[in-house]
């Protein structure tokens, strides 16, 4: 069975995700998202061992980009 997490956008933009191959040793302890489909933190345990893996979908416009990472900072 393959692992997938995603963070939906709208039907015509944004939204990201991570996928994972059935054979890979994962467990997903914790998934958190945003309601806009720009962020994707997942804390998940790999062979005994934990990690936060972190998936960013930014603006592309300055400003939005630089108000977007500040918040996320």
């Amino acid at each position: 069975m393959v692992v997938i997490s995603f963070s939906h956008g709208t039907s015509n933009d944004k939204g990201i995700a991570v996928s994972f191959k059935s054979k890979f040793d994962i467990v997903i302890m914790q998934e958190l998202s945003d309601c806009r489909g720009r962020l994707l933190v997942l804390n998940v345990k790999i062979k005994d061992r934990s990690y936060h893996l972190i998936n960013v979908y930014g603006p592309n416009k300055d400003a939005e980009a630089v108000n977007f990472f500040k918040v996320c900072h």
